[in-house]
């Protein structure tokens, strides 16, 4: 009885060909976008992680006024954790070829900590050597070998590569996107760094900034509370520079940044996260789709075949029978559009399309695809899963009736549909016949709302990024804006004072800072209302990082 059930299968398959193409399309579609997406934030956020710990990328970072002694860095490195010097300082770059109005921060070679990645090339070895980000050289076509100018110095590219501390490459910790043909960053050796340094030409002045690694020693906020036991006074250090109770204030230290609060050290990680979420949310809502519309097929097959069942049953063919045959197509062609489906997904042209978008924006390497099991099983195992159970569900709820309710082809009566109404013939007819077909209306329903909800989506995207660069370029009013390390006391002609502090932010598991500006009476650049003494005003002056902004007249030249 089986072979016989089994022709009835290959038959099946020819008379409903286009039935069935369109369900294993379904899948297939499904599969791919959902195993793409997946697929390729699983790489970034894995794959990163992994680089970021190889290359030992930093637990934080903080800067100071001043450098700190040997016997400073000596007293926190004795607390057991790992300090190293990535001082830097910004250069235009004056190849006109390439990088024209651009700017490249340079640094030392590093040694310990945020080791460099290399894609291509190598580490500079000798004086004239540098090496540039990845995403700097892609914005301006620069290759290993080339020739750039830095500090009115030719250097040679000898190497490009990505550094784990500037995985999202922001100018400022404060900026809101990466602009990498603008900024990059670079490397040389200490001794180039060194006649950089002391040859000027830079365009802000040295950032005295130091990386760490705690080491499971201590806390971030027990690190920063040893850096508010160093003196900054040189002449009485010796009678207090180990003594247990805490020294002076803070004032020494300009910035401490944990790397959990950093937006460049782990953001192509944490940007992706955000695909996983919606690639699964997808995932579930394919399952419920192509479910559904196997579950139309194989009632509209059953009823089709309804004489030929009852007939089956007479002859003294058992349910569980008929539960091995019916469900056979459905799952083959599921469980072959998922093959299908999820390889397509971990190809170029799946995770490899997904991948471009974080390549084109991030500095990160190139990344082996990760290939997870839970991935790999909703992909090969959910649709023929879902498929049998469905089936399962739907045939034995069919298979309850009469054999010779089947061979007569009874229809159960619909209840909905045989409800009395009122009105006009046309209108009650039309009632009615929703009523009769109303899987098909909800599934059209169901589809309708999907796609034009993707379609409110994109457009609600298009003009949010239309109006911010419209308005954006539009409420800025000054052409500079410059960040003092030691206020002058005159302003320059041309400027406006203000002073700042950074405050720091949590919504919803990100962290933002959030600049608070003071500003005097009739500034021409901010609109805001000033009322002297007014809600934080005392935030300026207790603990918070201060300065000077300058904003610049649009006509000013700095």
């Amino acid at each position: 009885m089986q072979k016989i059930l089994r022709k009835r299968i290959f038959r099946d398959l020819k008379e409903n060909r286009f039935r069935y193409l369109a369900l294993g399309l379904l899948i297939v579609l499904g599969m791919y976008m959902v195993i793409g997406l997946v697929g390729a934030a699983d790489t970034v956020i894995i794959r990163t992680a992994e680089t970021a710990k190889a290359n030992r990328a930093e637990d934080g970072q903080f800067g100071v006024f001043v450098p700190l002694t040997e016997k400073e860095k000596s007293w926190l490195e004795e607390r057991g954790i790992t300090l190293e010097e990535h001082f830097y300082q910004d250069y235009p770059v004056s190849d006109n070829i390439h990088c024209d109005d651009s700017i490249l921060r340079i640094f030392s070679q590093r040694e310990k900590i945020d080791l460099v990645e290399i894609d291509s090339g190598r580490l500079p070895e000798k004086s004239g050597e540098i090496l540039l980000e990845r995403r700097f050289c892609e914005e301006h076509g620069i290759s290993a070998g080339d020739q750039t100018a830095v500090g009115n110095r030719k250097y040679t590219v000898c190497g490009i590569g990505t550094a784990p501390d500037y995985e999202s490459p922001l100018r400022s910790l404060s900026d809101s996107a990466v602009n990498s043909a603008q900024f990059g960053i670079g490397f040389v050796t200490e001794e180039d760094y060194g006649h950089l340094r002391d040859a000027g030409g830079s365009i802000s002045s040295e950032e005295y900034a130091y990386a760490y690694l705690l080491n499971g020693r201590m806390t971030d906020n027990q690190l920063k509370e040893q850096l508010k036991r160093l003196e900054i006074s040189a002449d009485d250090m010796e009678d207090s520079f180990f003594q247990e109770s805490p020294a002076v204030s803070l004032s020494k230290l300009t910035r401490f940044v944990p790397a959990d609060d950093n937006p460049r050290i782990g953001s192509a990680g944490d940007d992706k996260l955000v695909d996983k979420a919606t690639g699964l949310a997808a995932g579930v809502i394919v399952l419920i789709l192509f479910a559904y519309v196997i579950s139309v097929f194989t009632v509209h097959s059953i009823e089709q075949e309804s004489g030929v069942i009852g007939t089956l049953y007479a002859m003294g063919v058992k349910k569980k029978e008929l539960f091995k045959a019916y469900p056979m197509l459905p799952v083959m062609i599921a469980s072959i559009a998922g093959m299908i489906g999820t390889g397509l997904g971990y190809s170029a042209f799946g995770t490899g399309i997904y991948l471009s978008e974080p390549y084109g924006y991030f500095s990160i390497p190139k990344l082996e695809v990760v290939y997870e099991p839970y991935l790999l099983l909703y992909g090969l195992i959910m649709p023929p899963l879902a498929a049998a159970l469905t089936n399962y569900l739907v045939i034995r709820k069919k298979l309850t009736r009469p054999a010779l309710a089947l061979i007569r082809g009874e229809q159960k009566k619909d209840r909905a549909a045989a409800t009395r109404l009122t009105g006009g013939f046309v209108r009650v007819f039309q009632i009615r016949q929703l009523l009769r077909e109303r899987r098909t209306a909800a599934t059209v329903f169901f589809g309708m709302f999907i796609s034009l909800l993707i379609v409110m989506l994109s457009l609600d995207c298009y003009t949010i990024c239309s109006h911010i660069k419209t308005e954006n370029a539009r409420d800025t009013r000054f052409a500079y804006m410059y960040t003092y390390k030691y206020p002058e006391e005159e302003v320059p002609e041309g400027g406006e004072e203000a002073v700042g502090a950074t405050m720091k932010k949590d919504v919803l598991g990100y962290h933002f800072d959030v600049t608070l500006l003071g500003i005097h009476e009739g500034n021409p650049y901010f609109d805001a209302p000033v009322e002297r003494g007014g809600p934080g005003a005392d935030l300026f002056g207790h603990g918070a990082e201060v300065w000077n902004r300058r904003g610049g007249c649009p006509d000013a030249s700095g």
